[in-house]
């Protein structure tokens, strides 16, 4: 299996891929779906960093780390140790909603339930950061008008969230003996009310900081 079919399988597949190709620590691609994820937390809390310390108007003790250079340096180096540090956190925290949905516990097969769904938002944050680095000098602009690729990337990623919550329903309900009733409470309507909540006040925080 190559990156393409791994992908198109994981998004359009889901259930197939699950019950064909998804076998723990042997499953397609592991190393790679680790250190994208990382790197997108990191991603996501130095943007966050940055959009603080503008609000603050401290933007200035940031510019050390607003260069494409510094900025990669440190998502790489420190996504590599965030990975697997909010791997191991992320799968302790499924494990437990799989033990209240019912389900047999089992924290080894729950690290990587975690982590194949959320890999694919992550994979678009990052490549959204990709883009956006060819359009932009620095990583941090507190003067320029919001681009198109970030407000694409916006839409995208709030789609694959919200898609990656079906993925990794799928997932769950297709490997492990959860209660059907129960999973659907855990593991579609309880994340699906939370990411709401989460993007809704992102997006008023976005379009105010850029437009006030």
């Amino acid at each position: 299996m190559n990156f393409i079919e791994f992908w198109n399988k994981l998004v359009f597949q889901p259930k197939k891929f699950f019950t064909e190709d998804f076998n723990d620590e042997s499953s397609p691609f592991l190393f790679i779906t680790i250190a994208i994820y990382g790197m997108s937390n990191i991603i996501d809390r130095i943007e966050k960093q940055f959009s603080k310390a503008d609000f603050n108007g401290n933007l200035h003790e940031y510019e050390w780390m607003n260069s494409w250079l510094e900025y990669w340096l440190g998502v790489v180096i420190f996504g590599a140790l965030s990975g697997y540090f909010f791997y191991y956190l992320g799968g302790w925290f499924y494990n437990v909603r799989i033990k209240w949905s019912d389900g047999t516990s089992d924290i080894k097969k729950a690290k990587f339930l975690f982590l194949y769904p959320e890999f694919v938002p992550s994979l678009i944050h990052f490549l959204t950061v990709v883009f956006f680095m060819m359009q932009s000098p620095v990583p941090y602009d507190p003067n320029a008008d919001l681009k198109l690729i970030e407000l694409v990337g916006l839409a995208l990623l709030i789609i694959a969230v919200f898609y990656s919550v079906y993925i990794s329903y799928i997932g769950v309900t297709s490997t492990t003996d959860v209660s059907i009733n129960k999973a659907r409470l855990w593991f579609l309507t309880l994340p699906i009310i939370f990411y709401t909540l989460v993007y809704s006040s992102m997006i008023v925080f976005v379009f105010y900081s850029y437009y006030s």
